[in-house]
């Protein structure tokens, strides 16, 4: 029974990171396809473009972008209630922190008008979340679920704690690309913004 708890465990944890995962690709391809097609997503100086003088209201939001805004702060709305009600983590302060911290970003930003460098800093966040929660899904698939059995001299071989060293090297490459996708964005253009 402690084999199948573990396999039943591992496999929530997939079906969680696979969730994330859609959550943030979804997020990240409609953000993108909404900021390609704006004259001024580069250079960034567009971004304040008519800002102070007032010629160019930033509060007047297309009616995409603010779906795309309402929809991003749900989502953090969601994962702190989620994050409340599920059984608690090791991490449950620092998840509550932030969710809370994205959600009154996400709100003053948008009271602010700053919708131009807000949707542009939304998704770029979520580049790096995409081959995070890919990586960890190949983890949880690289742990044998096979029984546990024993040899000709005894001794338990398989069980959970052997690992599917094919489905482990895909796994470490997918976090070599959220390595570089987090120092590029999160590390590099991040802090340009």
């Amino acid at each position: 029974t402690g084999d199948r708890r573990k396999i039943g465990e591992r496999t929530v944890k997939f079906a969680q990171s696979n969730t994330e995962m859609s959550q943030y690709g979804i997020f990240l391809c409609l953000g993108i396809t909404m900021l390609v097609t704006r004259p001024w997503i580069w250079p960034s100086v567009h971004w304040w473009a008519g800002y102070r003088d007032g010629a160019i209201d930033h509060r007047a939001m297309r009616p995409d972008f603010r779906f795309f805004y309402i929809l991003y702060g749900a989502r953090y709305m969601q994962g702190i209630m989620s994050t409340a009600i599920e059984p608690k983590r090791k991490d449950f302060m620092e998840m509550m922190v932030h969710h809370f911290a994205t959600v009154a970003v996400i709100f003053l930003s948008y009271m602010a008008g700053f919708v131009r460098v807000g949707m542009a800093v939304m998704c770029l966040l979520d580049v790096a979340d995409v081959p995070l929660h890919i990586a960890k899904q190949f983890v949880y698939l690289a742990q044998d679920a096979s029984p546990k059995e024993k040899d000709e001299n005894g001794k338990v071989v398989g069980g959970p704690e052997t690992v599917n060293q094919p489905m482990q090297t895909i796994a470490d490459l997918w976090f070599v690309l959220f390595a570089i996708s987090f120092m590029v964005t999160r590390l590099g253009m991040y802090p340009y913004i």
